[in-house]
């Protein structure tokens, strides 16, 4: 599982990624598997280590289809406690993915127990 989730940094907010036959449903790969490829490439893209996942929403565009691919991420909007970023799976100029999340310190919350 895990090189089928490696992202290369090639530049500041482009990785590279793998997209593996193995991990096909028909003739794209499985979404679940896309998001979390956006998912980490968004998460070495954040300025701030200490601001976990807390959202994230996917569009899966057209069918992923295996060999490589690219994750290019970029920072929406920076504030005191959240980070709200969007990726675009792709390779070349077809676009399988978007997605965006937001990252964001723990804070406290009431408990309902």
């Amino acid at each position: 599982m895990s090189a089928a989730l490696r992202v290369e940094r090639r530049g500041a907010s482009t990785f590279s990624c793998g997209l593996f036959p193995e991990w096909c449903n028909g003739p794209s790969v499985f979404g679940g598997l896309q998001a979390a490829l956006m998912l980490e490439a968004m998460g070495q893209t954040r300025a701030a280590p200490e601001r976990q996942p807390r959202s994230l929403t996917a569009q899966f565009i057209t069918p992923a289809t295996p060999g490589p691919a690219t994750c290019s991420t970029r920072v929406v909007r920076e504030g005191q406690s959240a980070t709200h970023l969007s990726a675009t799976l792709h390779r070349d100029d077809r676009i399988f993915a978007q997605a965006m999340a937001t990252f964001s310190t723990a804070r406290h919350s009431t408990s309902y127990d």
